[in-house]
């Protein structure tokens, strides 16, 4: 297992509780800032070259909210449009509405490449943990009343809802979902807390998630960069 972190001194020691629970030496931390292309290619490069065995599966994992608030679905309902997409990747906005975009685009690139790589055996899944309190990744503004305040709303507001989640449960769902092999071939699903879901209709929209060119073009990658490039062609959709 290699950890990807921004700080490897601390991916390290968040290594050692796995590699002495499970017996496994072999869970190492690597360098890697999603928010630098050139850190994603230098990530890669290390990858192929220190002769780890081939990669598995990836888990893309991301755990603070906009304002604060705990990963997962939004508390309360924001309408979001596909045509606000390109205004929130450029410039600043609504911390929720921006949230809330970046899920739908997390649906939209899963459903899009599922369906663009059908014919390798290769799954995409959306996953989602639930709204999530107990790993203490929040930070509401405020002071310390109003911090207090607003965390046990998000608990208690997530469970009236149906939404809560927890670091252990969610965790296990989330590594079935990566490592059983009743789950080898499923594809293009929104799996809610270890369970299939179905998503909004907004994020079936076939044709917003064939934009996905539009992302290359706002983050420089060429089309060989990405996972639907064939050796001695273009990648295709």
């Amino acid at each position: 297992m290699v950890l990807a972190c921004r700080n490897p001194a601390r991916g390290e020691a968040a290594g050692e509780a796995p590699r002495t629970e499970t017996g496994n030496p072999h869970i190492t931390a690597t360098e890697l800032d999603l928010a630098a292309l050139d850190s994603v290619r230098a990530f890669c490069d290390t990858f192929a070259r220190v002769g780890l065995p081939p990669l598995y599966g990836v888990v893309c994992n991301a755990g603070v909210s906009a304002g604060g608030m705990p990963g997962g679905p939004p508390f309360f309902p924001v309408r979001v449009a596909h045509s606000d997409a390109r205004a929130l990747a450029t410039g600043p906005g609504p911390g929720m509405r921006a949230h809330c975009m970046s899920k739908l685009c997390n649906l939209y690139c899963a459903y899009e490449m599922a369906e663009l790589l059908a014919d390798r055996p290769v799954t995409v899944n959306a996953f989602n943990p639930g709204a999530m309190s107990d790993p203490g990744f929040a930070a509401p503004a405020g002071n310390a009343l109003v911090r207090g305040a607003t965390r046990v709303l998000g608990a208690v507001m997530g469970r009236l809802i149906g939404k809560q989640g927890t670091a252990t449960a969610s965790g296990a769902a989330l590594a079935r979902l990566v490592t059983d092999p009743a789950l080898a071939t499923t594809t293009g699903t929104y799996i809610d807390r270890g369970a299939p879901a179905s998503s909004s209709p907004l994020s079936h929209d076939r044709a917003n998630a064939r934009d996905w060119r539009a992302s290359m073009a706002m983050t420089g990658l060429s089309e060989s960069d990405t996972a639907l490039h064939r050796p001695g062609g273009t990648a295709t959709g």
